[in-house]
């Protein structure tokens, strides 16, 4: 019987190996989530950076050139993991599967917003190549 067990074990230890993914509704870790209607005022060319702090606070982030004010969140979106056999037994590795959220907001010389735009950042982060690159197309 012992033999029997050690075999289906092995069986299902190799057959399991691999990794999953468990999608699970979002839920916000960090931060305040903005939705477009929290950023249906601005207007690009009529709202000023004073408008935008007075309305959300500082940034999160800013960066001085390009002129962009970066507020962000983070948000939980499922479970990742892969079996791993560990002796007579297996054992699950794995950790939560997150993203970013940014509002990215890019200001002219005369801090009227220029630019603006709510997303998701790339998995590289919000970096300044990423948002000189943002800032530039139009």
């Amino acid at each position: 019987m012992r033999r029997l067990y050690i075999s289906l074990l092995a069986v299902l230890a190799l057959s399991s190996q691999g990794c999953i993914y468990l999608p699970l509704p979002a839920r916000v870790t960090v931060g305040k989530k903005l939705q477009p209607s929290d950023i249906d005022f601005v207007k690009v060319g009529d709202t000023t950076r004073f408008q935008i702090v007075e309305r959300f606070g500082g940034p999160d982030k800013l960066y001085v050139t390009p002129p962009v004010s970066v507020y962000w969140w983070m948000e939980n979106t499922g479970f990742w993991g892969f079996v791993v056999p560990i002796g007579p037994g297996l054992d699950v590795v794995g950790d939560e599967r997150s993203r970013t959220g940014v509002l990215l907001i890019l200001f002219g010389q005369d801090d009227y917003v220029k630019k603006v735009e709510l997303r998701y950042a790339p998995r590289s982060g919000v970096t300044q190549d990423f948002i000189e690159k943002w800032a530039s197309t139009e």
